[in-house]
């Protein structure tokens, strides 16, 4: 998946901590809180609200 489209490499594909990717066709969001060696701490919301702030 491709968090930054609308460059024209995926160079910079991965969602990075604190951005946000917002699917409004499956109305979710997701954020990035940290990322770390045991995986990555997320925010996601459904229904048409934003993540809570990390």
């Amino acid at each position: 998946m491709d968090a930054t489209p609308a460059t024209p490499t995926t160079d910079d594909a991965p969602l990075e901590v604190g951005r946000m990717l917002v699917d409004e066709v499956a109305d979710a969001a997701v954020r990035v809180c940290s990322v770390g060696t045991q995986g990555a701490d997320l925010c996601i919301a459904v229904g048409g609200t934003a993540p809570p702030a990390c």
